[in-house]
């Protein structure tokens, strides 16, 4: 590469993966195991929308922070839901995170497949719609003079355009293309976390790196057919490790920059979010399976004493622990409604009727749902 060859060791474009070992091959097979698991899973429309939601609100946060926000989860929730006042302060922190939307949303649309491989010219682009103005044309150019200090220094200004050359063909090159097209998936993972590891150290810009690490990421994995909001796990990630993020990006650079030990941490923590996501999904899975169990109960019965029982167990559905009988009339205000003015004894006959459909269990602590019901092969 030239000149430089000898003041910045680190940065090779080139890798030899087969270096990397089981246990890397591993995580990688399992989070593109885990991606096919949860892409497109049942969900009811209701809890489909507040995931997607929740990932979109987390992932947005996780990258203006990285770039030194200070807009809280909350905060961008409620601005998503056109909700937010916020002080003048944090005015731009809002216009940052309208561009990114923005601009994801434009890749989630638009993807892959017309945009071209990636290229120093899509990068400038890319940033220009970042740091646009409202009312101005979007421009962007490289980085000119030293990164501020208190992050990582990045490469001398003036050697930055070919290295933007050099990541986007090694990018786009034979290395890091799939041996088989059943691993395109795999090497669309890997070379989005190679891209974020390499405009780490190189710091083409001197605002909204990690959100463009962020963007460019997303291109490269809808490249590989993969798309959604579950994309944005890697910046969660980043974000709850920031030390440690921080810490991998400048190990990664000691000697001859071998960027495997950094994919590894960024699997790893990849992993663990796509098991969160998981989990929520089969809760909510669960609930909605729950739900439909309650109205098949009580389809063909009618009643007040059958709408009581109904609400008491949607009610009981709600809690994770088992409610002492004497405070179940106090969960909601439906519930608070519908057992005014009666006795103790119909709460109890209403009890026991539900434990007799099998949908409710006493213990020692009160009265619990028994949403397992919905659960097979349980043995």
């Amino acid at each position: 590469m030239g000149p430089f060859d000898e003041t910045i060791t680190w940065i090779r474009f080139k890798t030899d993966l087969r270096q990397a070992p089981p246990s890397f091959w591993l995580l990688l097979g399992e989070c593109v195991a885990m991606v096919n698991h949860i892409r497109g899973a049942p969900l009811p429309p209701v809890e489909s929308r507040s995931l997607d939601k929740e990932l979109l609100a987390y992932g947005l946060l996780a990258r203006v922070v990285l770039d030194g926000s200070t807009l809280r989860a909350e905060q961008v929730l409620l601005h998503l839901e056109g909700r937010l006042r916020v002080p003048a302060s944090q005015s731009q922190d809002l216009g940052d995170l309208d561009n990114l939307y923005h601009a994801s949303k434009r890749l989630q649309t638009g993807l892959s497949s017309e945009q071209g491989p990636l290229s120093p010219e899509r990068i400038l682009e890319l940033h220009g719609a970042l740091t646009q103005i409202e009312g101005k044309k979007p421009r962007s150019v490289w980085r000119d003079g030293p990164m501020p200090p208190g992050g990582l220094s990045g490469v001398p200004s003036e050697m930055i355009p070919l290295f933007m050359v050099e990541l986007c063909d090694w990018l786009n090159g034979p290395e890091l293309q799939p041996p088989t097209p059943e691993e395109t998936p795999h090497y669309a993972i890997l070379r989005s976390l190679i891209s974020e590891l390499y405009l780490s150290w190189i710091q083409p810009f001197n605002v909204a790196g990690y959100r463009l690490a962020g963007l460019i990421g997303q291109q490269l994995l809808s490249a590989g057919g993969l798309s959604g909001s579950w994309t944005s796990l890697s910046a969660v990630h980043y974000h709850r490790t920031r030390p440690e993020f921080l810490r991998q990006i400048s190990h990664a650079a000691q000697g001859v920059g071998d960027p495997i030990p950094f994919l590894a941490y960024s699997l790893k923590g990849l992993l663990d979010r796509l098991r969160e996501l998981s989990s929520a999904i089969r809760n909510a899975q669960v609930h909605g399976q729950w739900r439909a169990h309650i109205e098949d109960l009580f389809e063909d019965i009618k009643g007040p004493q059958r709408i009581r029982q109904r609400t008491l167990l949607l009610g009981l559905s709600e809690e994770k622990d088992p409610v002492p009988i004497g405070t179940i009339a106090l969960l909601n205000p439906e519930l608070a409604r519908l057992y005014a003015g009666v006795s103790s004894k119909t709460l109890q006959r209403d009890i026991d009727a539900l434990e007799d459909l099998g949908a409710v269990q006493r213990d020692p602590e009160g009265v619990r749902a028994r949403r397992e019901m919905v659960l097979g092969f349980r043995g």
